[in-house]
This record gives C-alpha cells, sequence and structure tokens, in this order.
C-alpha cells in the first residue's frame, strides 16, 4: 500500500515548509482492476475522520474488461453505429445483438460513468427502450423473446407464471470482468453454455428515478452479478411494460413488468 503524509500546520505549511492545503494528487494506472484510496485525518484536540473512495479501470470492447463473452471480433458480422460496434447472431428467423445496447440516444451508463458503456451496456427506461435501436433495428417482443428460447432448446416449455423453463444456462456467459467470475452462483441453473450466443452477463438493472435534460442523474443500480434484464416490446396497460430476466440461481428466464418511466433495464435489438 502506498502511503501519503499530507501534514498541513497551522501556518499553513507542510513539513517541508511550503505552502499546502493538505491535499495529494494521485493517477492510476491503466491497469484493469479496482483501486481504493483511504484516508484519514487527524489533529490535536480534534476527534479524528476517515473515509474511503473506489474507482474502478475499465476497457471497453471484445476482449476488454469482460472476457469469455463468446464474441470472436475477427467472424462475428457486426454493424458500425456512430463510430461503434454492434456484434450480431442470427437466431430463427431474426438477427439479435450479441451485447447490450450502448447508444447514447437515451438511457444512463452503468453508476452514469461514461466508460461503463462499452462495457455493460445502457439502462434504459421503456419509453427510451422504444427507439433507441439503430436504424432497421428494434425491441423484440415477448413472444420473440420466446421464440428464440425454442429454437435454442426445443425442449424449453412456457410456464403458468410466463417464465421459460430451462433456458438459462443456454443464454448465460461464463465471462469475467476484471478477472472476476461474473455469474457467481448458479448451481441450480446447471453448466453455463451460452449455446445461444447472446452471451447474456449479470449487469443488474436501475431505478432511473427522475429525468432531467435527457439525463437520469439520480439513477441507483441493483443486481450486478445476480440478474440480467431486457425490456421487450410489449407494453401492458398505461404504465407498464413487460420485461424478461435471468436471476443467477434460477435456470429459468422469468416474465415480470415494470414502470416505463423509472424502470431500467437492458435493451437487445432485432431485425
Amino acid at each position: 500500500m502506498t502511503k501519503y503524509d499530507t501534514t498541513r500546520f497551522e501556518n499553513g505549511l507542510d513539513k517541508e515548509g511550503k505552502a499546502s492545503d493538505g491535499s495529494i494528487s494521485y493517477k492510476f494506472s491503466d491497469t484493469l482492476r479496482t483501486y481504493t484510496v483511504y484516508c484519514y485525518g487527524f489533529a490535536e484536540g480534534y476527534t479524528s475522520s476517515s473515509s474511503s473512495n473506489s474507482t474502478t479501470v475499465v476497457q471497453p470492447g471484445p476482449e476488454g474488461s469482460v472476457k469469455g463473452a463468446g464474441i470472436d471480433a475477427e467472424k462475428d458480422p457486426y454493424i458500425t453505429v456512430n463510430g461503434n460496434k454492434f456484434y450480431y447472431t442470427t437466431i430463427g428467423k431474426l438477427d439479435w445483438f450479441k451485447q447490450n445496447l450502448a447508444y447514447t440516444k437515451g438511457g444512463t451508463p452503468y453508476r452514469n460513468a461514461g466508460p461503463m458503456d462499452g462495457v455493460f451496456g445502457r439502462y434504459y427506461s421503456y419509453n427510451d427502450a422504444k427507439d433507441a435501436c439503430p436504424e432497421g433495428w428494434r425491441l423484440p417482443t415477448d413472444a420473440e423473446w420466446v421464440a428464440m428460447a425454442q429454437a435454442v432448446n426445443s425442449e424449453c416449455t412456457v410456464a403458468e407464471n410466463g417464465s421459460i423453463t430451462s433456458i438459462a444456462a443456454d443464454l448465460m456467459a461464463d465471462a469475467a470482468f476484471n478477472g472476476m467470475s461474473m455469474w457467481e452462483y448458479w448451481p441450480k441453473v446447471g453448466e453455463i453454455t451460452n449455446k445461444s450466443g447472446l452471451a447474456i452477463l449479470p449487469c443488474g438493472f436501475s431505478n432511473l428515478g427522475e429525468k432531467a435534460d435527457a439525463q437520469y442523474p439520480a439513477a441507483s443500480f441493483s443486481g450486478t452479478n445476480e440478474y440480467s434484464v431486457f425490456w421487450t416490446a410489449d407494453k401492458v396497460g398505461e404504465t407498464m411494460a413487460n420485461y424478461r430476466y435471468v436471476f443467477c440461481e434460477q435456470p429459468d428466464m422469468v416474465l415480470a413488468k415494470g414502470d416505463i418511466t423509472t424502470f431500467g433495464a437492458s435493451v437487445r435489438c432485432v431485425r
């Protein structure tokens, strides 16, 4: 651990007699990892105080921070939008994105950190998601999610609660983020195969909060390493829409619904 002494005396000078405000600066290397800074402050006659903060260095794109997602940058077909490559695969009668959409037209990146666009993709409200896919592409309907699953695994069925049974392992990619396994607990899921080629990652979901100037400044994020959540095109009533999700401890792909303005899910586009 690197240590820094930022002692500042009452006269405003440091130990070397130079003017000081007690601050330090540090430049992190480009190594893909998480760095944590711990600060301890104390002065004679006062109660000491401490705080910490972490920052993670990431790299977008295939075999960047996320490795083992099953994307072959040399062979897989792709489209280019605003300089960004989106890889896709064909399942049944549709082409499907192999990555979460990270299109800057709407949505928000993980923890509102721009560099995460090309790592986890963006989190969209349903209202944003309807118009987020590139020209010629669109949100898949729930029926198309079901048809995709059955094309990948003919033995899966749709349960009474809407869940697509025994398909999760065929959708999930046994990938790692900065060297750490992403799907941590999946004994009930079985062996992860990514048979579909969709390379689903547990990027979680978002409570987007209020939208201001096309941004979501108060967005919070949950479920990373546990859930992967995707909008369908199917609206339910005036305020809700259906989404599909995969959970690390369940072999099925579950059907649920969320608020069209405040719930944030990932997007896979089809054509």
